[in-house]
């Protein structure tokens, strides 16, 4: 059962881990976008 729950662990910490990053690059790209649409310059 050890094993187990701690590569359960890792694997979910893994998996936010490559969520975050996601939205991060989401809201990055979001903030070019709205940036370049309001932007005058």
């Amino acid at each position: 059962m050890a094993p187990i729950r701690a590569h359960t662990t890792t694997n979910f910490t893994f998996i936010t881990y490559r969520l975050g990053s996601f939205f991060m690059g989401l809201r990055w790209s979001w903030g070019q976008q709205s940036r370049l649409n309001y932007d005058p310059a």
